[in-house]
């Protein structure tokens, strides 16, 4: 292992980063859609449709409805953002794996000169 080039490892790295950080924002949007879930169920039984239709600016009702409906973008920039990182990660590993055997025949070359 003390022979791989600072280069592999560093891309690796990077690599492990970027598929860890997918992994987080995954997370992170499997539990906010649980919370938004729970809020939408929530906010369909406790208010009526006249109530619903009717809210005033500013009010608390006002201020659900519109965390309701802001919540499915930040959702969408979640899971995106999570599945790039990982497809980067993922494709930086594959690209490590590919130079990786490309050093195979040059090093067999240089121990089977010595």
């Amino acid at each position: 292992m003390s022979d791989v080039p600072p280069m592999l490892k560093m891309i690796m790295l990077v690599a492990v980063v970027l598929v860890l950080f997918g992994l987080s924002l995954e997370l992170r949007a499997w539990s906010v859609e649980t919370a938004f879930h729970a809020m939408q169920t929530e906010y369909i039984v406790q208010f009526t449709k006249a109530q619903r239709d009717t809210a005033e600016a500013g009010s608390e009702l006002a201020k659900i409805q519109a965390q309701l409906r802001n919540t499915p973008s930040q959702l969408m920039l979640l899971k995106l953002g999570g599945i790039a990182s990982i497809l980067a990660g993922i494709s930086l590993i594959l690209l490590g794996v590919l130079r990786a055997l490309t050093m195979v025949p040059t090093r067999l070359g240089a121990i089977i000169k010595s």
